[in-house]
């Protein structure tokens, strides 16, 4: 299988920092992240608050924001995430007493935590952290978190090129959720605006059917934008599996099925019609189809005593 690269430039975050051992919760990864972003080759970061309030586009008088911003550097001082010195040289370290009463465009020296450890790293695309923070500001929404589900659903991506689910990750939305310190709701509002801007593909494969007969949607796959063949590979295989659509055998009435078909239909043709569709959209709308097709079959050719 070819191997494929990331277009852009890219930042590497080590695992332990996102879901292991030293794992940050979303402010302080999000602030890391950033600091990551601007490091230069000797994995130091020279900066200042104002820059840091600038890139997380926190206003002049939010005063409890650059509050929470010092207190995150005290945080990875403390926790030995960052070491700060007092000049370029790298020579005497700095305390953090003196680096939280620094002004605002006084430099901070930092050399950063880069133990990969045996739970390797994440990449992200420098360009989609801007994208998330000014649209996260724009409306609205917490960039923090917003932020961290996105890392966190690209930490799950298997980056084995050999493997059957080689670049893509199937972590549940209760997962998500828990990752990234927010509802299981607001994950599944952040997961649809990282399909909206172009970051994620996603779907769900095949079904999972309880021992009370109910019908449950099975794994969702994700994936990166470009990536949507390796993708529609492996939902196939799934789908091959268990099939695209199951009905519940107890609720023989298939109209809420029948309804329910149609609402994602019209969802998918608008996305088409807006020219947003992708090949996993064209392929479920054919598959939908279908099984709208199958249905009315069924209906059309039931005998006229058949019970419902």
């Amino acid at each position: 299988m070819e191997e494929r690269q990331l277009q852009g430039k890219f930042t590497r975050i080590p695992n332990n920092l996102i879901k292991d051992d030293k794992e940050l919760d979303p402010k302080e990864l999000t602030v890391l992240t950033l600091l990551y972003m601007s490091r230069n080759s000797k994995d130091t970061c020279i900066f200042n608050l104002e820059w840091l309030y600038k890139s997380l586009q926190i206003k002049s008088n939010n005063t409890y924001g650059k509050k929470e911003i010092r207190t995150i550097l005290q945080t990875f001082y403390n926790d030995e995430i960052l070491v700060y010195y007092n000049n370029i040289y790298l020579k005497d370290k700095d305390t953090i007493e003196s680096i939280i009463d620094y002004n605002k465009n006084d430099l901070i020296f930092a050399e950063l935590f880069n133990e990969i450890g045996d739970s390797g790293f994440t990449m992200i695309l420098d360009s989609e952290i801007e994208l998330l923070i000014n649209y996260s500001n724009k409306n609205k929404i917490d960039t923090y978190s917003l932020i961290k589900t996105y890392i966190y659903i690209c930490s799950t991506f298997n980056n084995n090129v050999q493997a059957e689910d080689y670049l893509l990750g199937f972590p549940s939305i209760i997962k998500i959720a828990e990752m990234s310190e927010i509802t299981e709701k607001t994950a599944l509002k952040y997961i649809n605006i990282l399909r909206d801007l172009n970051i994620f593909v996603f779907d769900y494969a095949g079904f999972k059917e309880t021992s009370k007969g109910q019908i449950k949607n099975g794994n969702m796959f994700y994936t990166r934008t470009g990536n949507e063949d390796l993708l529609l590979q492996r939902l196939n295989i799934e789908r091959i599996k268990k099939g695209f659509i199951k009905v519940n055998q107890r609720n023989k009435d298939k109209s809420n099925l029948k309804r329910s078909i149609t609402n994602k239909l019209k969802y998918l043709k608008k996305r088409q019609e807006e020219g947003q569709a992708n090949i996993i959209d064209i392929e479920n709308i054919k598959l939908l189809t279908e099984q709208y097709e199958e249905l009315t079959k069924e209906k059309e050719e039931k005998k006229p005593n058949e019970k419902a």
